[in-house]
């Protein structure tokens, strides 16, 4: 298998081209803007401090991950500002990421609220991994976690009467939704934010492609764990709740979300040495991209096994793109990521109760 000589794309990945050793991704690639903001402390700054608040000037959601522990450490250090620390206890936070947030808030004297989920959150995981099974191929095995991390903290902020949530999402990061990547850099977020369905037809008809009738029995039972959870955890869309498929908007809410990165320059692995000597953050070793949840090793196996490299990896050679990351970093890194992603997997399934799954 080849790569890219300029990031670390592989020949392998779909309707892929190369000229001259140099993938499509890289050829067409532009910066982004985020990467190249000058004034955007004072206009966050502006901004947070532009409506009345009771208590804290704003939520951050923080997983334990570098870009959540990066907007808490600057607002804090950097703004001058008191925010309130939100953590969704989904069930399947890694015991680092868990650590992590304990810290940090600790270190930064930070209040802490943790929401936990509804105890339909493991149940969809699990309808989900019995329909990957069936499909032989990995399926919405992150359910619909991303609903609740939103209801959770818009219904937070709500409650508290606090104005803004911090929102860490880059468009950098969120490129690797798509395995063609057809979304244009930043479009594919507004799309995200909006009540986007995927499609349920698609799935049906993926299982009448796999001839697996058992499927069509879990996508229905995945589908009302998945309903049951967003009224168990009150979603803020009204009768849009009974969206199997549902994705909870930031607009028209009663706060306003603001995407950090859109105002700090994003640059993740010099603000991953700033965490770890200022909050004595922790990962491991080579492994600082999505240490906070045990289920992205899915993701990441099916990416892999589709693409022939990881999501994970993907948004490295973006990085590299960026100018962010040199390739040997990346290459070194997406080693680390594939070394272990088997064992992750295989740990995740006994934790689960799936003694017999075998990874194709």
């Amino acid at each position: 298998m080849k790569i890219c000589k300029k990031c670390i794309i592989p020949d392998s990945f779909p309707n892929i081209t190369f000229s001259d050793g140099i993938c499509r991704f890289c050829r067409d690639h532009k910066q982004f803007t985020t990467n190249k903001i000058t004034s955007g402390h004072d206009k966050l700054l502006e901004i947070l401090r532009s409506k009345k608040r009771d208590e804290s000037d704003c939520v951050i959601p923080v997983s334990g991950g570098k870009d959540s522990a990066y907007i808490l450490f600057y607002v804090v250090r950097k703004l001058g500002l008191k925010p309130l620390a939100f953590f969704f206890d989904s069930g399947f936070a890694t015991e680092v990421s868990k650590k992590n947030v304990e810290s940090m808030c600790s270190k930064l004297s930070v209040d802490l609220v943790i929401v936990k989920s509804t105890s339909f959150r493991r149940k969809v995981v699990r309808e989900a991994l019995h329909l990957s099974k069936c499909m032989n191929r990995f399926e919405r095995t992150c359910g619909n976690c991303e609903n609740n991390l939103r209801t959770a903290a818009i219904n937070e902020a709500t409650r508290r009467n606090i104005p803004f949530i911090l929102w860490g999402s880059t468009n950098v990061e969120d490129t690797t939704n798509a395995y063609d990547v057809k979304w244009e850099a930043g479009r594919f977020r507004t799309e995200f934010g909006e009540k986007k369905t995927a499609n349920f037809w698609h799935l049906l008809k993926n299982v009448y492609h796999y001839g697996k009738r058992g499927a069509l029995v879990h996508i229905l039972q995945y589908r009302y764990y998945i309903i049951r959870d967003n009224i168990g955890s009150k979603s803020p869309e009204g009768w849009n709740k009974f969206n199997p498929f549902l994705q909870v908007s930031f607009k028209n809410k009663k706060v306003q979300t603001i995407y950090f990165f859109d105002y700090i320059a994003y640059n993740p692995f010099k603000q991953i040495e700033i965490l770890k000597r200022e909050l004595a953050w922790e990962t491991p070793l080579n492994k600082e991209v999505r240490v906070d949840c045990k289920l992205h090793c899915f993701d990441n196996y099916e990416f892999l096994r589709r693409t022939g490299i990881t999501k994970d990896g993907f948004y490295l050679a973006n990085l590299v793109r960026e100018g962010l990351l040199s390739r040997a970093d990346a290459i070194e890194k997406e080693e680390a990521i594939k070394k272990d992603l088997r064992r992750q997997c295989e740990e995740m399934f006994k934790e689960l109760g799936f003694n017999d799954y075998e990874l194709v």
